[in-house]
């Protein structure tokens, strides 16, 4: 691969240029948008090169699993994780990555995939989402993205219950980034999630109480 400083040159110029930028990495290939160039290198860096969300053995995905992607972004979790599990669910609120989630599970060869473009929230309706000035740090928690970025505007969004996600899906393997909402959502689901195997989750501390959710 490409040393890091040259790389965020070329994202830039990418990024200048509104130029998608093809990356390889091993064996695995994405896209990445020009629009959220350079720093979506810094998601690569921690989904695909230090493989956070697959540190430990006992949730890394394997062929036996239902994989659960919950705040899928450009589909980066779900190529690499796709690859390896049985069957795999990618949800995502922002329609303007969904073809990108699409795009890269294509270029890894993973054909187990059901895409949704939908929030993942406490309840099933319509929900107001806050569209950060750094569109991966949007979110249905006003506070969260106040916080971390400001608010570029506000879009509704076709909300599903995570426990109706859950029942329907029947996941094993559950990956969750819901940028702030996390022990919202796990309060909500206490049920449900008692036949998920593997939980992986992203825990915002600017919000959330890393003691609250483990």
């Amino acid at each position: 691969m490409i040393p890091k400083p040259y790389l965020y040159v070329l994202a830039n110029l990418h990024a200048l240029l509104h130029i998608d930028m093809f990356l390889r990495i091993n064996d695995l290939r994405f896209v990445l948008p020009h629009f959220l160039l350079p720093r979506v290198l810094d998601n690569v860096e921690h989904v695909v090169l230090d493989r956070e969300y697959m540190l430990a053995k006992r949730v890394a995905p394997s062929s036996e699993d239902t994989v659960l992607d919950v705040g899928a972004c450009i589909g980066l979790y779900t190529a690499t994780a796709g690859r390896n599990a049985k069957h795999i669910v990618a949800i995502e609120p922002l329609r303007r990555l969904v073809p990108y989630i699409a795009r890269n599970a294509e270029l890894n060869n993973v054909k187990n995939i059901k895409l949704l473009n939908a929030a993942i929230a406490p309840r099933t309706g319509w929900c107001r989402f806050y569209v950060g000035t750094y569109l991966l740090n949007s979110s249905l928690l006003k506070t969260y993205v106040d916080d971390v970025c400001g608010i570029e505007r506000t879009e509704e969004v076709r909300c599903i219950a995570f426990s109706s996600v859950l029942k329907t899906y029947r996941p094993t393997l559950v990956k969750l980034d819901v940028e702030g909402l996390e022990l919202d959502l796990l309060r909500a689901s206490v049920d449900a999630l008692q036949s998920v195997e593997k939980l992986v989750i992203e825990v915002h501390t600017n919000i959330v109480d890393l003691n609250e959710v483990v």
